[in-house]
Order: C-alpha cells, then sequence, then structure tokens
C-alpha cells in the first residue's frame, strides 16, 4: 500500500498553508471556506496532544454614496443584521481608534480601486454596530469581524470519488469557540481525540455554516493553527491506501 521513507516532522496547518474555497459560502449550510490538499506521497497527521488554535473573521459589506474627495467621514455598519453576531473575544483588546483589533478591522474601496485599511472608531458589542473612518469619496466599507452565529466545521476526504464525500472531523459552535480562552491549555480546542492521518491527495477543509460569510480572501485576518506531522511515504497502492484513509476518518 505504502512504504514511509521519512521520520514524521513537525508541522501546524495555518490559514497561510490554506486556498480559499471555490464556491461562496451559503448561508445556513455547512461551505467550505478554506482547503488545505495533502501533498503527493505526503500522508498528514493531525494531533491529539496539541490544542489547536482558531479565530476565524466573518465579512460584511456595506455601499454608500461616494461625496467629494478630501475629508474624512464616519460611517456606521451595522452587523447584526439577518442572523450575523459580531463578538468579542478573550485576545488582547486594542483600544480605539485602531487598524489593528484582534476582533474588528475595516476597509473601504474609492471607484473600484484597491480595498484601503481604515481605522474602527467605535464598536458597540450589543447591537453590532461599528463606526468606520471613511474617506468622502469611498463608496464601499467592507468590515471583518470575529462572529458569534453558526458552525464551524473541519472535515476531510478525498476531492471526488468519494463513496459519502467530506467527513467531519470535528464541529463545534462559532460562539464557544471564538469565546474560548484558546490560550489556556485546559479550555483551549483540540482538534480530533485521536491521531488522525490524512493521506496524500485528500483534502483537509474548513466549512462554515452560519449567516456571517467567511472568505479567505487575503483581508481576514484569520488565526489558524493545528498541529500535524507530515510523512513522505512511497504510495505503491493509491486506491487501497483512500479506502483505508476513509475507513479511519469515519471511524470504523
Amino acid at each position: 500500500m505504502y512504504q514511509v521513507i521519512s521520520t514524521p516532522r513537525r508541522m501546524a496547518l495555518t490559514a497561510a498553508l490554506m486556498l480559499a474555497a471555490s464556491a461562496l459560502p451559503v448561508a445556513g449550510l455547512d461551505s467550505d471556506v478554506a482547503v488545505f490538499r495533502v501533498p503527493d506521497g505526503s500522508i498528514i497527521t493531525l494531533l491529539h496532544d496539541q490544542p489547536m488554535r482558531m479565530f476565524l473573521q466573518a465579512r460584511f459589506e456595506q455601499g454608500r454614496v461616494a461625496g467629494a474627495a478630501g475629508s474624512l467621514v464616519t460611517v456606521t455598519v451595522n452587523v447584526n443584521q439577518d442572523g450575523r453576531q459580531l463578538i468579542r473575544t478573550t485576545r488582547a483588546d486594542r483600544a480605539l481608534p485602531s487598524l489593528n483589533h484582534p476582533d474588528v478591522i475595516a476597509y473601504t474601496q474609492i471607484a473600484n480601486g484597491a480595498w484601503t485599511p481604515a481605522r474602527v472608531l467605535s464598536i458597540n458589542w450589543g447591537t453590532g454596530a461599528v463606526g468606520v473612518e471613511t474617506p468622502s469619496n469611498a463608496g464601499k466599507v467592507r468590515v471583518y469581524y470575529t462572529f458569534g452565529d453558526g458552525e464551524i466545521v473541519l472535515r476531510a476526504g478525498r476531492p471526488f470519488g468519494g463513496s459519502s464525500g467530506a467527513i467531519q472531523i470535528y464541529r463545534t459552535s462559532a460562539r464557544g469557540l471564538h469565546e474560548t480562552d484558546q490560550v489556556d491549555r485546559d479550555t483551549a480546542p483540540y482538534a480530533v481525540r485521536s491521531p488522525q492521518p490524512i493521506p496524500q491527495m485528500f483534502n483537509f477543509s474548513i466549512a462554515v455554516r452560519a449567516a456571517s460569510a467567511v472568505y479567505f480572501d487575503g483581508l481576514a485576518r484569520h488565526e489558524v493553527n493545528i498541529a500535524a506531522t507530515e510523512t513522505a511515504v512511497n504510495v505503491t497502492d493509491a486506491t487501497m491506501l483512500a479506502e483505508l484513509a476513509e475507513r479511519q476518518l469515519k471511524g470504523v
């Protein structure tokens, strides 16, 4: 089936290693938002004895009537609508105004140009209203926020040809995950309860089921760190290896 040709090396699955999902998220359905494909000739094993760190930011965009250039105005973006929920995590806070608050950041766009970082002036944690410092001639404002509605899922499986699609590895509420003190080892989340190997050409993905929409678009400041090892292998029967991996992921 396969031969091990290297000792396992420690690694971490991070946001930087993951690609944005090709399909847009759908509210209320498990939607892959980021995918890591295990390289050919490798087995990635998720570790059960190391806590993971994960904070995801959802995106909400609001249009406005652009005015004349040359001045700044405060635009209020009301995130908490249609089931979306902005929440505060236990991460170290930053005084406002800020370009780098851990839970809420903002961007503005002028005439379909590049998205430019904007200062967050105020955050109402109860109502979800975010005050953003905006150039008067900007026509769009985006707020990225740590969200508390819905669920976050980790799953793995063959990108095609699997008997039952992606297999769930981990599922929790977004609020429960994001409000957890992930620095404290006693309360930090663990992705798996036992070592979980994922072989070559399988996809490991983060999925979200929420009203809030999550994108790995290069602007959101997602924190993802899942402890793993990578082992180089010489695969002699890829089909058998994939079948065995599917059974192990399903726990059968």
